[in-house]
């Protein structure tokens, strides 16, 4: 595959492909809560305590309408590839799954809980896959921390600066028309 469509080649091959769209600048425990919903169908559900302590919204956008995967279930066991912070995410949507949150079972009753954050459903993931994803996190934002740091002292050459306008020419996200939202990772 040459510069193509993954999702369609993929396809072309036999398998069954959807490509989820959660917030590109999200948390992966946000963007995990929005890969749960619109897997599932539900309304996107951040988590009580989590909401709370962010201090953002509860809820989010609602899938009911559009579920990626409508009978998910143990026989429908799911191969999730997450490409840079998108590898976070699916690792994020992993463990929720798996063991839920002690916090979120605490602090919202189980009637009106996520069935994301009560867990038990490691049985749904056959395996994760990730590309050049950070999963030991950055250094670099410590520097920021550092008051001796000077960005301006810091010398990028000029053909860095050249291929990096080059790569991004042709890596641009694109709406998928569902809420605005830009692709973040592909499911299988």
């Amino acid at each position: 595959m040459r510069g193509g469509d993954l999702m369609l080649f993929l396809r072309s091959h036999g398998f069954s492909c959807y490509a989820a769209s959660v917030a590109p600048a999200g948390s992966a425990w946000d963007r995990a809560c929005e890969l749960y919903a619109q897997l599932t169908g539900t309304r996107v559900d951040y988590g009580e305590a989590h909401s709370w302590m962010y201090g953002h919204a509860r809820f989010g956008r609602d899938f009911r309408d559009a579920p990626l995967i409508p009978d998910w279930n143990a026989r429908t066991r799911l191969i999730l590839l997450g490409h840079s912070f998108g590898g976070a995410t699916v690792r994020m949507f992993s463990e929720l799954l798996a063991h839920g949150d002690a916090a979120e079972q605490a602090a919202t009753p189980a009637e009106t809980r996520s069935p994301l954050f009560t867990g038990g459903m490691e049985d749904r993931l056959h395996s994760l896959v990730t590309l050049a994803s950070p999963m030991n996190g950055t250094t670099a934002y410590d520097l920021f921390e550092d008051p001796a740091f000077d960005a301006g002292t810091v010398h990028v050459p000029w053909w860095s600066r050249a291929l990096a306008r080059m790569m991004s020419m042709g890596t641009r996200p694109k709406p998928d028309g569902r809420h605005g939202i830009m692709p973040g990772m592909i499911c299988m």
